[in-house]
This record gives C-alpha cells, sequence and structure tokens, in this order.
C-alpha cells in the first residue's frame, strides 16, 4: 500500500465513516471544481478582510485589544490613542494590506493553468494559515496577554479551519486535482 492510500486510510478511520462517503463523490473533475471554488472563497474573503482591517483597524482591535470597552467602528477626533493601540492599528493595518495582496495572488491562481504552481499556492497557504493558527493560540495562551477568550476563539477556529481545508488538497489529492479547469495533464 503506498503512503497516500495508508493516509487516506488512516483519514477515513479517524473521520468515523464520514470521509469515505465525501471522497468517493469527489471525482477529479468536481476536485478541480472544489480547488478553484477554494480560491475564489479564500480571495473573496480575504479581499473583505484585508479591506476592512486596512481601512477600519478599531474593529479589529476589538479582537486583539479588548478590554471590555464596546466595540465602535470609527473613533472620534477628539480620542487620542494609546501607544498600544498605535502598534496594534500598525499591525492590523499590515496585516489588511498582505491579506489584499495574498487575495490577489488566489484570485489570480484560477488562471493558472500549471498543476504544480497551484499545488504549491495551496500548500503554502496550508502551512501558512497552520503557523498562524499556532501563534495566535499561542499568543492567547501566555500569561500576561489581554485577548478576549470568544473573540480569540473565533479568529483561531478561522485559521485553523482555513489550514485545514488547504491541508486536505495539499496531502490527499493526487496531481490531477490541481490541473487548471479545461486543461488535463498526462
Amino acid at each position: 500500500m503506498s503512503l497516500r492510500a495508508a493516509l487516506v486510510n488512516d483519514a477515513m478511520a479517524a473521520a468515523g465513516g464520514a470521509l469515505p462517503r465525501l471522497l468517493p463523490a469527489l471525482s477529479a473533475r468536481a476536485s478541480k471544481r472544489t480547488v478553484d471554488a477554494l480560491f475564489l472563497a479564500h480571495g473573496a474573503a480575504a479581499s473583505l478582510f484585508g479591506l476592512a482591517a486596512f481601512l477600519l483597524p478599531h474593529v479589529f482591535e476589538f479582537f486583539v485589544l479588548n478590554h471590555g470597552e464596546p466595540l465602535r467602528f470609527l473613533r472620534s477626533g477628539r480620542e487620542t490613542a494609546t501607544g498600544d493601540q498605535k502598534v496594534a492599528h500598525l499591525a492590523i493595518r499590515l496585516l489588511g494590506a498582505l491579506s489584499l495582496g495574498l487575495a490577489y495572488v488566489a484570485l489570480s491562481a484560477r488562471r493558472i493553468a500549471e498543476p504544480l504552481v497551484r499545488r504549491a499556492l495551496v500548500q503554502a497557504n496550508a502551512a501558512t494559515f497552520a503557523l498562524m493558527t499556532l501563534a495566535l493560540a499561542r499568543a492567547v495562551a501566555t500569561e500576561g496577554g489581554n485577548f478576549s477568550p470568544l473573540p480569540s476563539a473565533i479568529v483561531i477556529t478561522i485559521f485553523a479551519s482555513l489550514s485545514v481545508g488547504y491541508g486536505v488538497f495539499a496531502v490527499l489529492q493526487p496531481i490531477q486535482v490541481f490541473e487548471g479547469l479545461g486543461k488535463a495533464v498526462s
């Protein structure tokens, strides 16, 4: 039995029978569409997130530096940001700019026909989101952090889901799945 087949069998056993029903339903054409849909969903979500983070860092500050104050979308001109808030705003805006760039890459990946490039993008996204999940989880678990439990759990869950979503394709799918739609590699 090949390593890939063994991994698939282990994953099926771990999933308690749900995965065996799912995998056969994903034909090669359906899987190609799913990879395209994954790129489209990631691109759309990253565009919205990136734009919001870049333009409204106060909203995202609620998830990072919340001390029980209410969420406000805009601050009045009379309020002065603290040093922590200014650093948080810079980091959030930088993350927003990076997200906008990655949204462009994800949306552009849909037009790429080369399967090795598409698979490399999927693998890079899986690794990136896994590392972001670990970084966020560690920051929340570290004593002295000012993270709100529920918003932090939501953000960690989002990044973990993205990591798993991309990871399933990066590990379990054959190279043919990464061909662009309308392209066939023998």
